[in-house]
């Protein structure tokens, strides 16, 4: 999903601002896509903008790059984003003091909630059931695996519930910090946060927590996700190859063993899928040194266009 920051525990707290949203009509014309295709219809794209660290503030378009939803600073520093199936909840990795923990921003109210917890502890990447009613996100214990009380390891929680509860023990996800929700729920996929030094997704049984299969990959993988069926793994690293840094986009399909690059970029160009995998947005500037969101089809990544022009460069993007 996004990098996984980690910060001091000396930094100050700051009291996260409960953020008003606005419905705003379409500001941006609608782009020609440049393959004659269609992204999928009824989907949504987010993204975040902002200069100060706690003044985040997120606005939603749909794929023609028209504003749907937009909020003020959210009090929140945003470290990754993940868009939930039904577009009515943004789960959000971030800071609103020196910890990490996951949030739920509701579309309609742009007021972000922190996922309860019965005894605490660090969370990080939360991510999303299929139908859009649970996440599920990895827990850490915040005083060096010696907290009795903190049940970290892979926790679920329900929206409306009093608190999530654990899934997998922590010694099964030794220094992870991102889970993905696997839409057949046989499996937790993840990857360590140290993705430098060991670059894999490790598949685990997800009733035992027993790991199935290590997929090994040349880089640091900054993103990963399910396509909606559970079919393929799609999955973004950014490596040094060749003097200089390239994006990489693999896809791994679920019986295969080895994943195949599915389009490169040169520099770090942050990007996310569509749901679908056959579409991209990512970060500008374009050509024109345009700040904003642009789309691609995935067979052709390079050839992208701007959909939404912003006057600060886009932070993280969640389809």
């Amino acid at each position: 999903m996004s990098e996984h920051p980690r910060h001091p525990l000396t930094r100050p707290v700051c009291i996260a601002a409960t953020a008003a949203l606005t419905l705003t009509a379409a500001a941006a014309p609608a782009a020609a896509d440049p393959a004659g295709g269609q992204p999928p219809a009824g989907t949504l794209i987010a993204f975040d903008t902002g200069e100060e660290t706690y003044d985040a503030a997120v606005t939603v378009i749909d794929p023609q790059g028209r504003v749907q939803t937009e909020t003020g600073g959210l009090g929140v520093q945003i470290s990754g984003m993940r868009m939930s199936p039904d577009g009515a909840r943004i789960a959000l990795q971030g800071f609103s003091g020196p910890a990490p923990r996951a949030y739920l921003l509701p579309v309609d109210t742009g007021a972000p909630a922190q996922i309860p917890m019965e005894y605490g502890g660090l969370q990080w990447q939360p991510d999303w059931s299929p139908d859009g009613t649970r996440v599920a996100f990895v827990v850490e214990d915040p005083c060096m695996k010696i907290c009795p009380v903190v049940e970290d390891g892979v926790h679920t929680y329900t929206v409306g519930d009093e608190h999530s509860r654990r899934l997998l023990d922590a010694r099964d996800i030794p220094d992870h910090t991102a889970v993905l929700w696997d839409p057949r729920e046989e499996w937790i996929a993840s990857y360590p946060r140290d993705t430098v030094s060991s670059p894999r997704i490790d598949l685990l049984d997800q009733e035992t927590g027993e790991t199935v299969r290590t997929v090994a990959l040349d880089g640091r993988i900054f993103h990963a996700q399910w396509t909606p069926d559970g079919s393929r793994l799609l999955i973004g690293t950014v490596d040094g190859r060749d003097g200089g840094q390239t994006t990489r986009a693999w896809t791994l399909d679920r019986d295969s063993a080895e994943p195949q690059e599915a389009f490169s970029l040169p520099g770090f160009v942050p990007f996310d899928w569509s749901p679908d995998g056959e579409w991209i947005v990512r970060h500008g500037p374009g050509e024109q040194e345009e700040y904003g969101v642009h789309i691609a089809p995935a067979g052709d990544a390079g050839d992208s266009r701007l959909i939404h022009e912003t006057a600060d460069p886009p932070r993280h993007l969640t389809w």
